[in-house]
């Protein structure tokens, strides 16, 4: 069905567009999803995404979520940055 990703990308079920987002497909354009699960499973499968969420109010929580989440980066570094980015926690 490949050739209907581009078709599904704004389809109205949120879990056609994460399934998409699972497979890695378009997340330059799915990191900007409507569905907060979309994003966050952009970032889960694409890291170097998550620069884009900052700085977006809609998504301090799915920022806050992600940071707490991460066992690679000291505490002190995620306290840093959440507070650069204005995020409480």
């Amino acid at each position: 069905h490949r050739e209907k990703y581009d078709e599904w990308l704004t389809h109205y079920n949120s879990e056609v567009r994460r399934a998409l987002a699972r497979i890695g497909y378009k997340p330059e354009i799915l990191i900007n999803d409507n569905d907060i699960d979309v994003r966050r499973t952009v970032v889960m499968q694409h890291p170097e995404m998550f620069r884009q969420l900052l700085g977006r109010p809609e998504d301090v929580q799915l920022v806050n979520s992600i940071l707490d989440q991460q066992t690679d980066i000291p505490k002190g570094n995620v306290a840093a940055l959440k507070e650069s980015n204005g995020i409480g926690g």
